[in-house]
């Protein structure tokens, strides 16, 4: 570039304060353009990001431009910082540096090698097509939608939501998020489930901030197990099931969802409440604080276990199942004993509000009691003939009322004991004492 003194020297000596910034513009202007952001793109072959030649426009991507990584295989031979990132068709992002982007928009592909992908801004999770995470870490640290698409979590590498990060699950279809067993979730932040489709999880869940299941499912399929430390609101069109694993809850599980157990196993420790209707089914459902429940629904071959009480105070429905030794289940409200599916009581069942026994045996354990307290009612009602007891050590303890009020045939075998001011009537049927049973009216 060739300039000309001519004209500014005639302006004698206050050239100076035209030409000098003239002069400094056309310099800048001059130099190659490298910090304007601009858009970066893989050439789709086999690479390290530090190789200028890969990229168009060639050069080492800075941290102001926006990266487009659409096949082949780029590894982070380098730390990486960059505005923006897209990753999709069959594209491989590895190596063992680090990498900070501000957005992330994960189309597919897969995270390799090892270290931490970090998304402070924006992470948008769409397309059918899989997402990998096999090698590095993936963690949030802005907000996160997930649209559409499963995300793969294998080789004990972690999907990392962090205390202050909000993450959407919006997805319309069923969606899966993990692989396997060597796969976890850690929720330190939010996860907000908004729609009313089933999100999957299979590996390890840990929730210590907040789980907002506003519709829909979430379950663990397949394999999985975690700890709940921080809180769970289930709204009325939500259910959190547990089909699977080992799970630990010292928190609040609150809403007018359901927490249904179906296969997993619930510890419910020190600190944790529950009042949300839980709905058991099978598996194991462990109390071991004192926790006062709404309703509780048992049925098929759970067993409800722990050190505790629960305390139920709207319905209890017991279909079929166990109450474990050790354990007791207070009924304030009104307790249903109900289907021709036998129920075993091994633990204490205590009746302070109604009860109605319609069907199915009550197989008393040699620990077994139930009773009903003296501000308790039960009735009898079942039809055919229906076994109370087992062995000779079970106990039914009447202090409040019982009635048996039906035609069928009522077969205690068990010892069954009136206290004063306690009242057992026989209205309709017959009440038999049968084999191992013994009375202390």
């Amino acid at each position: 570039m060739n300039i000309s003194f001519t004209q500014t020297c005639r302006l004698g000596k206050g050239w100076h304060s035209f030409a000098m910034p003239l002069l400094i513009l056309l310099s800048i202007l001059s130099l190659p353009d490298l910090a304007r952001a601009g858009t970066c793109t893989w050439d789709g072959s086999v690479g390290d990001w530090s190789d200028a030649s890969k990229w168009s426009p060639a050069g080492i991507p800075s941290s102001t431009d926006d990266i487009v990584i659409n096949g082949g295989l780029v590894t982070l031979d380098i730390s990486v910082s960059v505005n923006s990132l897209t990753l999709s068709g069959d594209a491989t992002l590895s190596g063992t540096e680090p990498i900070v982007v501000n957005d992330f928009n994960w189309e597919s592909g897969s995270l390799s090698g090892s270290g931490e992908f970090r998304v402070n801004g924006i992470l948008t999770i769409s397309t059918v097509d899989s997402k990998t995470i096999s090698g590095k870490d993936l963690g949030l640290y802005g907000t996160g939608t997930w649209v559409e698409g499963d995300i793969n979590i294998s080789n004990g590498r972690t999907f990392f939501i962090a205390s202050g990060a909000y993450f959407t699950a919006s997805h319309e279809s069923d969606q899966t998020i993990g692989s396997g067993a060597s796969g976890t979730i850690n929720i330190a932040g939010t996860f907000d489930k908004t729609y009313a489709s089933t999100t999957n999880f299979t590996g390890v869940l840990n929730v210590s901030g907040a789980l907002l299941l506003q519709e829909g499912v979430l379950q663990p399929l397949t394999v999985g197990s975690g700890s709940f430390s921080g809180t769970i609101d289930i709204a009325a069109n939500a259910s959190l099931l547990l089909s699977t694993g080992t799970y630990g809850f010292s928190n609040s599980v609150t809403g007018d969802g359901t927490l249904a157990v179906a296969g997993a196993t619930a510890n419910f420790e020190a600190g944790s409440s529950l009042t949300t209707s839980l709905d058991f089914t099978t598996g194991n459902f462990n109390n071991n604080t004192n926790l006062s429940l709404s309703d509780l629904s048992s049925s098929a071959s759970g067993t409800i276990g722990g050190t505790g009480n629960t305390t139920v105070t709207g319905t209890f429905t017991w279909s079929s199942g166990t109450i474990a030794a050790g354990a007791t289940v207070t009924s304030t409200g009104n307790a249903i004993l109900g289907s021709n599916s036998p129920k075993s009581l091994n633990g204490t069942l205590v009746v302070e509000g109604t009860a109605d026994w319609s069907n199915g045996n009550v197989n008393i354990g040699s620990a077994g009691i139930l009773r009903v307290n003296a501000s308790g009612t039960m009735t009898i009602t079942h039809t055919g003939s229906r076994l109370i007891g087992g062995t000779t050590n079970g106990l039914f303890e009447i202090l409040g009322n019982v009635t048996k009020n039906s035609a069928g045939t009522t077969r205690v075998r068990c010892k069954l004991t009136t206290e004063a001011g306690s009242n057992l009537g026989v209205d309709a049927g017959i009440l038999f004492f049968d084999t191992n049973s013994s009375s202390e009216f």
